[in-house]
């Protein structure tokens, strides 16, 4: 993921960790509502 962003090269280090720590939001809110589906099941 850092790869793609310095190859994006617009994201200053700043903005880097707020991505990051967005798609990790993302990521676990997926996971959650995936564990959820589950337990429905």
């Amino acid at each position: 993921m850092k790869e793609f962003i310095n190859n994006v090269g617009y994201l200053g280090n700043e903005q880097e960790d707020v991505f990051l720590e967005l798609i990790s939001n993302a990521k676990n809110m997926i996971i959650d509502m995936a564990s959820k589906t589950e337990d429905c099941r």
